[in-house]
């Protein structure tokens, strides 16, 4: 089965070119999935903050159990790529695991144009994201998410463009799983 997992920090690409990838390897993308559990979460509170749902669903367990659990069960059901923040970890056996870097500036401004904030309001979303899902994730699994030692490969975003990068993940997938691609 392939199942690809990318990773990265708020901002790097991880769902633009996770959904591309799936696109152009004719595969389910989990994200859009999950995307729409995360819909559901946030119209159940009431609280208008994105910040305030954020810790809210980052520190609720059994909110990150269902999540995860959601994952695991959408990747091992049928070829597909993963690329959330935590899927490299979650996922088992995955054919190919990628962790998107970009600069603290280039992230800033593609929340900025994303998200419709002013470059002080886009850099503060980008610095509490990043501390408020790190802590979670050490918090609730004692994981590192900085930690990349299981990855098959780091790609920097503001290198390449998203066709390049997905046209890279593509070839190592291929490389990684000869068998299914002959």
């Amino acid at each position: 089965m392939l199942r690809i997992c990318i990773g990265g920090l708020t901002g790097s690409g991880k769902t633009t070119i996770g959904e591309m990838l799936a696109k152009d390897l004719n595969v389910m993308s989990i994200t859009k999935h999950i995307t729409d559990s995360y819909k559901k979460f946030k119209e159940r509170e009431h609280e208008h903050s994105d910040d305030h749902k954020l810790i809210q669903m980052n520190a609720n367990k059994d909110y990150a159990n269902s999540f995860d659990d959601q994952v695991k069960r959408l990747a091992e059901s049928s070829d597909c790529v993963v690329s959330t923040w935590f899927g490299p970890w979650v996922v088992k056996d995955p054919t190919l695991r990628v962790w998107l870097n970009a600069s603290f500036k280039e992230r800033v401004k593609r929340c900025s144009v994303e998200r419709k904030l002013g470059p002080k309001e886009a850099e503060e979303y980008v610095r509490r994201k990043d501390e408020l899902t790190l802590k979670a994730f050490k918090e609730l699994y004692n994981t590192d998410v900085m930690d990349h030692s299981d990855f098959d490969a780091e790609i920097n975003t503001d290198r390449f463009t998203k066709e390049e990068i997905v046209s890279i993940i593509s070839m190592l997938a291929t490389l990684k799983d000869k068998k299914r691609f002959r």
